[in-house]
């Protein structure tokens, strides 16, 4: 009796040609199957070795070698399959070792009762357990086979050769316009440039690939049915919304206007606050929006002022398997400023104080323009609005302007803005750039001059 081991390679070969995923292509799976929390299991195309010459009545031994991941299943006796091709060829199989849960290798004791001929076959069928696939990559597990018995190889051994690969199937992908929106300071910041009440803070896109199968190694994986059913799909939008919560355009009351998304879908945002807007999507809508672009779009109630800011996005898309690798995505999306100049004074003198104090504004550029102020409380309350003589010339500068002045006017505008025993401070925004502010306090017996 002879005992023979066969190893079998991906390569045609002297001996015998090994196809470690049959006659086909390398599978290609879906990354996101393979998350942290998810043992995955992968169905994978039989490998098979096809003998290249006669081997006589007696016994021999098969053995697999998988590297970079271990079975998924049990394997049995019927794992692996003689089947003859055009001769009379005879043989039993059975397990005798390795093939389990845990393990990477098996041997196959084959008695040969009957010659076995040239292009007769072996086949393995089996699954695996990897962690290999979990990032895109083109070196996956691979598979080695061997036959011999105790003289040694009777086959070309078969080397290793990859049995799987895998690519991301969906991905989030996001930009930003060439030209972002800008906050038109005569407005007095209260609409974008050009007197728009709304801006494009910018764009997202979810991307089915179409490259990648789910764990079956056959079906697709797609967005919305089998293996990418999704639980939770959420855009959240971040910034300083003051002059959005309030939008309302269609008249729905369950819907946040001041936060739209178009192009992909017409959806108001589910809720907003002063910092975050949220918008939820059923797996309908998901499904719509695949491989269109989604603009963001923000609106102002044209009362508040726009805030400058840096606005930035979320998309979590959560799969049903909970231990899947959900899509996420983190962007910045525009920088949101205002158009011409914008300077700060962070100290003027409650107007009742025993100073005087004044503020002169300054157009350093050459083209004509305005200037609004936005005048601040100590608790933080503020009031926007232009006085009278705003217009300056390019290079000119304004009359000094009592901050006792600035204060009438804007509680004129709102009555209940009151400085108090505090004190003030002022946000002066131009259509011009450059801007100079100057803060200018005298003392009440004219003795005491300081220009800040």
């Amino acid at each position: 009796m002879f005992l023979f081991i066969l190893l079998l390679s991906p390569f045609n070969t002297m001996g015998g040609t090994w196809q470690p995923v049959g006659a086909g292509a390398i599978p290609v799976f879906a990354t996101e199957i393979f998350g942290e929390k998810n043992r995955t299991l992968i169905t994978l195309v039989d490998a098979v070795y096809t003998i290249d010459s006669s081997i006589s009545p007696g016994e021999f031994i098969v053995e697999f070698i998988l590297r970079g991941a271990t079975f998924g299943n049990q394997l049995t006796n019927s794992s692996l399959t003689y089947t003859q091709n055009g001769g009379a060829g005879q043989a039993s199989i059975v397990l005798v070792a390795g093939g389990g849960l845990n393990d990477s290798s098996v041997l196959f004791r084959t008695n040969v009762i009957a010659t076995l001929t040239n292009n007769d076959t072996f086949t393995l069928n089996y699954s695996i357990d990897t962690e290999m696939l979990s990032t895109a990559t083109n070196q996956g597990p691979t598979l080695e086979v061997a036959l011999r018995d105790q003289l040694g190889n009777i086959e070309q051994p078969g080397s290793a050769g990859v049995v799987a690969r895998s690519d991301d199937e969906i991905s989030l992908s996001s930009s930003v316009p060439a030209t972002p929106s800008r906050i038109d300071p005569e407005s007095g910041n209260k609409l974008f440039l050009n007197g728009s009440g709304s801006a494009l803070l910018g764009s997202f896109r979810v991307i089915d690939n179409g490259v990648a199968t789910e764990d079956d190694g056959l079906t697709n994986f797609a967005i919305g049915t089998g293996d990418g059913i999704i639980w939770d799909a959420q855009v959240n939008i971040r910034g300083e919304f003051s002059a959005s919560v309030n939008v309302d355009i269609d008249g729905d009351e369950a819907t946040a206007d001041g936060l739209r998304i178009s192009g992909c879908i017409n959806k108001s945002a589910n809720t907003i606050t002063t910092t975050s807007a949220n918008f939820t999507f059923s797996q309908a809508e998901l499904i719509s929006i695949v491989g269109l672009q989604c603009d963001l779009r923000m609106f102002s109630d044209g009362i508040n002022p726009i805030t400058p800011q840096q606005l930035s996005l979320e998309v979590d898309l959560e799969y049903d398997n909970r231990g899947y690798a959900h899509e996420k995505l983190k962007a910045q999306l525009i920088k949101l400023e205002k158009d011409g100049g914008s300077r700060e004074i962070k100290l003027l003198l409650n107007p009742d104080s025993q100073f005087q104090n004044f503020v002169r504004v300054s157009n350093l550029g050459s083209a004509g323009g305005t200037f609004t102020t936005r005048l601040f409380d100590d608790s933080g309350k503020s009031v926007s609005f232009a006085i009278t003589d705003s217009f300056i010339l390019g290079g000119a500068s304004s009359r000094l302007i009592p901050v006792r002045e600035l204060y009438q006017k804007a509680t004129e505008i709102d009555p209940l803005f009151n400085v108090g025993q505090g004190n003030l401070r002022a946000v002066f925004d131009a259509s011009f750039d450059p801007l100079d502010v100057q803060n200018i306090i005298v003392s009440s017996d004219g003795t005491t001059f300081n220009r800040l």
